[in-house]
C-alpha cells in the first residue's frame, strides 16, 4: 500500500507570495514564500503526478494578514476550496474572533474539517460544524485522518465561546486509536495542530499512529 501526503499549515492569511530572508549554514538568501497560488500549482503538480495522493492543512488558515482583517477568513476559504484540500484541521487562530467569525469562515469552507479533542456543546452555533476524525477510501484501503488543536494556547491566547470543550491532547489521542482500532482500522494519520514537541510526545506515548502531521510550530524540517 503507498499513499503519498502533500501538506502545509500556518498559511494565516498569506495569499499572496512574499519575500523573506531565511538564514542557511549561515548564510542568508532570500527566497519568495507562501502564496496559495503557488501552492495550488504545487499541488496540482503532486497530483497529477502521484498515485493514493492525500493532500492536508494543519491548521492557523486565519490571522496575519490585511486579507484576514478585511474578509474574515472568507478570500482563505476560497483559494482552500480551489486546492481543494482532502482534510483541514483547526489551529488556535481559527478561534481568534471567536465563535461567530469560526462560523462564517466553516460556512465557506467545503473542505472535511477534522478535530478530535475540541467539542461544541449541543446548541453552539459551532456544532455538527466538524467531526473527530475522517475515513477515506484509498485503493480500496481505510486510512483515518484524526483533527487535534493545541489546547493551552487555544483557551489562553484565543477566544473561543465557553460552550466549546477542549481535552488533553495525548488523552484524546489514545482515545482515538482505540476506537479506530475497534472498528478494524489500522492505517491512522493524526492531523495534529498540538505543535511540534507535543506531536513528539505524542508519538511516544500512544501506538498504533503511523503518520503524524504538525501545525502549530513553524520549524524548516
Amino acid at each position: 500500500f503507498e499513499l503519498n501526503v502533500a501538506h502545509i499549515n500556518d498559511h494565516h492569511s498569506h495569499l499572496e507570495e512574499e519575500k523573506m530572508p531565511l538564514k542557511l549554514n549561515g548564510k542568508t538568501v532570500t527566497v519568495h514564500i507562501g502564496g496559495l497560488p503557488r501552492v495550488a500549482q504545487a499541488i496540482k503538480n503532486f497530483r497529477q503526478g502521484n498515485k493514493n495522493t492525500l493532500v492536508l492543512h494543519a491548521g492557523d488558515a486565519l490571522t496575519g494578514t490585511l486579507y484576514y482583517t478585511l474578509f474574515e477568513g472568507k478570500a482563505d476559504a476560497e483559494l482552500m476550496n480551489a486546492i481543494n484540500f482532502d482534510v483541514f484541521t483547526l489551529g488556535n487562530h481559527e478561534f481568534d474572533d471567536g465563535n461567530l467569525v469560526l462560523k462564517n469562515f466553516l460556512d465557506e469552507l467545503k473542505i472535511p474539517v477534522v478535530s478530535a479533542n475540541v467539542v461544541p456543546d449541543k446548541g453552539s452555533i459551532l456544532e455538527g460544524k466538524w467531526t473527530p476524525y475522517m475515513i477515506k477510501k484509498i485503493q480500496g484501503q481505510d486510512v483515518a485522518i484524526v483533527g487535534l488543536d493545541v489546547v493551552g494556547k487555544t483557551v489562553e491566547s484565543s477566544s473561543p465561546g465557553k460552550d466549546i470543550k477542549f481535552h488533553d491532547e495525548v488523552e484524546t489521542a489514545k482515545k482515538m486509536v482505540e476506537e479506530l482500532q475497534a472498528k478494524g482500522i489500522n492505517k491512522i494519520i493524526f492531523l495534529s495542530h498540538a505543535g511540534y514537541e507535543k506531536n513528539l510526545e505524542i508519538a511516544e506515548k500512544v501506538s498504533g499512529i503511523d503518520l503524524i502531521i504538525t501545525g502549530d510550530t513553524h520549524y524548516l524540517l
